[in-house]
């Protein structure tokens, strides 16, 4: 009988279960598990989220770049009528509405229309603080042209233009006095955002470089290149390595002033 009654009473110590104590500690233990885990899971979010954004701002900062250099390094002593019928130089660093614009080389033709090869582009930040890109369709404008826009880079600080002449000055506008050429020598374009800092990058005008080495007053190999193509009978006055031969371009000193 007593064997009997110790068993049922060790059978209802076992059907008891958990202390409430137990189950406050094991609560606390799982929620300090919890928290932990939800704030690793929170910082690998965030770190992805950071991570995605700055290649997603380094691509379109890229991109911009390398549009600039296309642009830039085809560039061409071409000016141009504006819609008010008046001349404009082949090459305006903040002389105008935008803060570049010129005339450059190599607008792709696939379907073979009747236009030039020659496109004149501006850049420049709008009000929403965006870097554009703007092009016209004609060189000489009528008085209802209208740009197209494409914008490159969004959220920047800034957008400025320095030139160096090809005596070596420097300056932010172009042409910087009567004198100047039709395009200087080198460009520098500094991108500012809060994301980067100051991008900084120097372009140099390929053109202008081509043209000072045929030009025998800029060069004094110039009278030597000259016999030496003539000798061989194989002068070409339109041909310049690396850029497509154009009736459209025309000298900056006839037709950009």
């Amino acid at each position: 009988m007593l064997a009997c009654r110790q068993q049922t009473q060790s059978r209802l110590n076992a059907e008891q279960g958990f202390t409430l104590l137990e189950v406050l500690v094991a609560i606390s233990i799982f929620a300090i598990i919890g928290l932990g885990a939800n704030q690793m899971l929170r910082t690998v979010i965030k770190t992805h989220d950071h991570t995605q954004a700055s290649i997603k701002l380094y691509s379109e900062f890229s991109h911009a770049l390398a549009v600039l250099e296309r642009d830039l390094s085809q560039a061409v002593p071409r000016g141009i009528r504006d819609e008010f019928g008046d001349q404009q130089p082949a090459f305006l660093v903040a002389n105008g509405p935008f803060a570049l614009e010129f005339t450059h080389t190599g607008w792709n033709n696939p379907i073979a229309l009747p236009r030039s090869n020659l496109q004149r582009v501006a850049y420049a930040m709008n009000e929403d603080k965006e870097l554009v890109r703007l092009f016209w369709t004609v060189l000489d404008r009528a008085e209802d042209a209208k740009p197209i826009e494409q914008i490159l880079l969004t959220e920047i600080a800034d957008f400025t233009i320095s030139v160096i002449g090809a005596e070596g000055e420097s300056g932010s506008t172009w042409p910087a006095q009567e004198g100047s050429g039709p395009l200087p020598l080198m460009v520098e374009v500094v991108i500012s955002a809060d994301a980067f800092g100051d991008v900084r990058k120097v372009f140099p005008l390929v053109s202008n470089v081509l043209i000072r080495q045929r030009d025998p007053s800029s060069n004094g190999q110039g009278n030597n290149n000259s016999n030496n193509n003539s000798n061989n009978g194989n002068s070409n006055d339109n041909g310049r390595p690396g850029i497509a031969a154009d009736p459209d371009i025309r000298d900056q000193g006839t037709d950009g002033q």
